[in-house]
């Protein structure tokens, strides 16, 4: 299996909406080859897992980390 190369997506909204934001924080997604081995490798350098990876309904396996700062990342691979 080869990986596609990396890219970028942005979505824009139709209309402005003003709302109150739940949180400052910001999520990330990160694909890799193989989320299980990037998964442990974190956990040995100290992140906080908080999801261990698992196959998702839409194909993917995905875990949730923690960064330094508290925010998310999602690591997943095309399962």
């Amino acid at each position: 299996m080869s990986e596609a190369p990396p890219r970028f997506r942005a979505a824009r909204r139709r209309q402005a909406e003003q709302r109150t934001l739940e949180n400052d924080r910001i999520a990330l997604w990160v694909y890799v080859a193989d989320c299980p081995a990037v998964v442990r490798r974190l956990r040995t350098a100290g992140a906080r897992v908080v999801a261990e990876p698992a196959a998702q309904p839409w194909g993917e396996r995905m875990a949730v980390v923690l960064d330094p700062d508290g925010n998310r990342v999602m690591v997943a691979d095309r399962g």
